[in-house]
């Protein structure tokens, strides 16, 4: 093994030290992300909920979720549930809407601090 020079030395250091310094500052980070990520979203208004057949009570994945005349839409996951966050407060009309099934909508009123948990159903057409 041939012996190293010093300002090889010096940069192997300097690298090893640089990698645990951002190493434990990139882990300091990610607590203070998971440890604020709590306190952030409790001020976020969310209206949530579930879209099922009126029939046999099974979900509808896929189905579309709106707030009408507004920016803010989502589709339903595998288990038929959907998520709309950081919706201002205010009263929107709900619609849903699913292909072979007919739409519905709804009235809602979101306040602040206060989730909207909704279960809907549509009708098989």
């Amino acid at each position: 093994m041939q012996p190293l020079l010093p300002l090889k030395r010096s940069r192997i250091f300097l690298s090893a030290q640089f990698g645990r310094i951002s190493g434990t500052a990139l882990g300091w980070m990610f607590i203070l992300l998971l440890c604020g990520a709590p306190a952030a979203g409790q001020g976020s208004l969310r209206l949530a909920g579930q879209v099922y057949d009126l029939h046999d009570g099974s979900p509808l994945p896929g189905a579309v979720v709106q707030l009408r005349n507004t920016i803010y839409g989502v589709s339903c996951d595998a288990e038929g549930r959907f998520y709309l966050e950081n919706v201002p407060p205010g009263r929107y009309r709900l619609m849903v809407t699913l292909l072979g099934y007919g739409s519905a909508e709804q009235d809602v009123l979101v306040r602040e601090d206060t989730p909207v948990q909704l279960a809907i159903g549509l009708e098989a057409v």
